[in-house]
């Protein structure tokens, strides 16, 4: 059975087995139990999905050398998803790196899934199923 994380304006599930820590009032990071890691930080609705991406990439090129990045684009229950796929060497492992955005009318999410390229084969189907859910979380009405 799948849990649930509500909070930042956004609800979605998850394998219960994977850690959830909530870093701040403003994101919340899933752990696989091998290490790949999905983080979701909420910005203003003054954030443009363009400008989080760049911050976050800038905050990357700083940190790993010799980045490799192509355009990324994803539709998910009707949410356009727009950003970066990056690719580094560190520690002798091939790293992928995922920077998403959208805008929503009350806020800006940025994401960002990350793990070694072979995991990242086997877990990406899960990691597009939880970002599927999040959506759907946005595009459904405010009954809860």
């Amino acid at each position: 059975m799948p849990d649930k994380f509500t909070g930042l304006g956004i609800a979605f599930l998850y394998p219960e087995n994977w850690k959830l820590e909530e870093e701040s009032n403003d994101s919340v990071t899933l752990e696989t139990p091998s290490g790949a890691f999905l983080t979701i930080a909420r910005f203003d609705q003054d954030t443009s999905p363009a400008a989080a991406i760049d911050g976050a990439r800038g905050t990357m090129e700083e940190e790993y050398e010799e980045i490799e990045q192509e355009i990324t684009e994803k539709l998910l229950a009707g949410i356009a998803l727009e950003g970066l796929t990056q690719r580094f060497v560190y520690l002798d492992l091939v790293i992928v790196s995922q920077l998403l955005a959208f805008a929503h009318p009350t806020a800006t999410y940025l994401v960002q899934i990350q793990g070694e390229d072979r995991e990242m084969e086997q877990t990406t189907p899960v990691f597009d199923a939880i970002l599927t859910s999040l959506c759907q979380s946005l595009a459904a009405p405010e009954s809860e």
